[in-house]
């Protein structure tokens, strides 16, 4: 027998070949992660699995530490017979690993359409098993909306791509969030909700678009969003039109929420019973063309730290039908929002400067001095960056050490005093409106993290030439900035700065 450990040793047979019994460990703090985890079999594979509940695999872990690990520790079973987990029922819902959405730069509702992808009974390659295996993903689903799409193509032969998958998703049925199912998953995971054949066949009113990407608030608050229903029925239809909000969550949950920042995988996205509004300029129509504008409040008190989405289904009924359009958006401004955090104490690490060869950097208060002969004509001066937010740009740029600038964030003590130095090569470029020696890097489109970001052997772009240069001796700061979105490259309010401490590099 062999006990796997985590999720992640969970990656293919070679690590319980040849063993009859596989005993896989779990350390999952939510109970609908607890599910069993059946591995795909293959034609030469006869191991039996056996999947222990956290609190049994905290009890085995602790027992095997105390008798000295491999080698030393004997598990003996005092009978053949177990019971079974009690399971959490899934099936209707969300699967805690199903991918979320949307793509944090351009905000398109993705995924658009749910179908039943979790623990599917499914042809495998022929072997000990019958050629049968339960797995679960993309691989499964896929064949689902295929047949749905099928389907409705040879009922509509006429309907076009964009309008069969607008039938799908305004036909579909929202599903609750696995771990709590008093509200709705966010529409960023399900979509649209479970594809629903038979309403998207019996359909009598196409509506379009079929979901509503809204954006940030600067994009939706005070500016309607239009939606077109045509009744092609031959009978006067009353549509009546309300909202209801799903799960609140995190676009990318910020590392230090779960115990491991890849725990979302396996645990899924925090959600939340937070909800912004709807309005609409009318909520009930008789008419044989309807085009309402609903306006969208986000929910109040939000923290945009985390990435947060809002997301719900705006709902259309006539008579006994009930048609859906998924939304999905920001609850607050990126242009608006804080992108540096200052405030954690641990990983991911708060903004400083940090150096990296002991021995060859001296450090007097807030004065880093870099001995270049000690470095071997080479060195690299760190600033750790913890930022909340997408950014369209990252730059490092290089200022005499007596600038004059006023950051957002001061990386010193304004009150340190030191004996300027300054560098004998010219302040030629510009940045900002602020003279710099120039630019030492430069980075687009850069995901929230923590990051290291180093000025590299003292070498700069300057503006207006093609190579970069090595700056001499001398007292520099390094001001680093990110862009806020969508904000003028030009305008010192588009850029979040901190300014470092004092590097000096001497020769000596």
């Amino acid at each position: 027998m062999i006990l796997l450990d985590g999720p992640e040793c969970f990656t293919g047979i070679w690590f319980y070949f040849d063993y009859k019994y596989v005993g896989m460990l779990n350390n999952n703090p939510e109970a609908f992660a607890d599910q069993y985890y059946l591995e795909p079999r293959n034609d030469l594979d006869n191991s039996q699995f056996i999947n222990l509940d956290t609190a049994n695999s905290t009890v085995i872990r602790s027992m095997y530490e105390k008798a000295g690990g491999f080698g030393s520790y004997k598990w003996t079973l005092g009978q053949l017979e177990a019971t079974s987990l009690k399971q959490v029922l899934t099936g209707g819902m969300m699967s805690n690993f199903s991918s979320f959405g949307p793509p944090i730069d351009i905000m398109v509702l993705k995924p658009q359409l749910s179908t039943p992808g979790g623990n599917i009974l499914s042809l495998w390659p022929v072997g000990n098993f019958s050629g049968y295996a339960i797995i679960s993903g993309t691989s499964m689903s896929a064949p689902y909306v295929t047949g749905c799409y099928a389907l409705i193509k040879s009922k509509f032969p006429n309907l076009s791509v964009t309008e069969i998958q607008n039938l799908m998703q305004t036909t579909s049925v929202p599903v609750p969030w696995v771990s709590d199912t008093s509200i709705l998953s966010t529409a960023v995971q399900q979509s649209s909700g479970l594809v629903n054949l038979y309403r998207a066949i019996m359909y009598e009113s196409p509506i379009s678009p079929g979901e509503l990407s809204i954006g940030e608030t600067d994009d939706y608050v005070n500016k309607p969003r239009n939606f077109t229903v045509t009744n092609k029925s031959s009978r006067s239809k009353t549509y009546i039109f309300s909202h209801q909000g799903a799960g609140y969550a995190e676009h990318c949950p910020y590392p230090d929420i779960l115990p491991d920042p890849n725990d979302w995988y396996f645990l899924g996205q925090p959600q939340y019973a937070r909800y912004g509004s709807v309005s609409f300029s009318q909520i009930r129509f008789c008419l044989p063309l309807v085009s309402p504008q609903p306006f969208k409040t986000p929910p109040s008190g939000v923290d945009a730290s985390g990435n947060l989405i809002t997301s719900g289904f705006i709902k259309v009924t006539n008579n006994n039908d009930q048609f859906i359009i998924p939304y999905a958006g920001l609850p607050y401004s990126r242009f608006s929002t804080e992108y540096f955090d200052t405030s954690n104490t641990g990983w991911p690490y708060p903004m400083s400067t940090v150096d990296f060869y002991a021995g060859n950097i001296t450090v007097s208060g807030d004065l880093h001095v870099y001995t270049w002969a000690k470095l071997g004509g080479g060195s690299v001066s760190w600033v750790v960056l913890n930022f909340f937010h997408l950014t369209q740009e990252l730059r490092m740029d290089i200022l005499p050490a007596n600038t004059t600038f006023v950051p957002d964030y001061y990386g010193f003590d304004l009150k340190f005093e030191f004996d300027y130095q300054p560098s004998e090569d010219p302040v030629s470029s510009t940045f900002i409106g602020v003279p710099t020696y120039g630019n030492a890097v430069r980075r687009f489109m850069m995901e929230p993290q923590a990051g290291w970001y180093g000025w590299v052997s003292k070498m700069v772009m300057r503006d207006g030439e093609q190579n970069q240069v090595q700056l001499k001796k001398g007292d520099y700061r390094l001001l680093t900035s990110l862009r806020r979105w969508n904000g003028d490259v030009t305008k010192r309010e588009t850029w979040s700065t901190y300014l470092s401490p004092v590097v000096r590099y001497v020769d000596v």
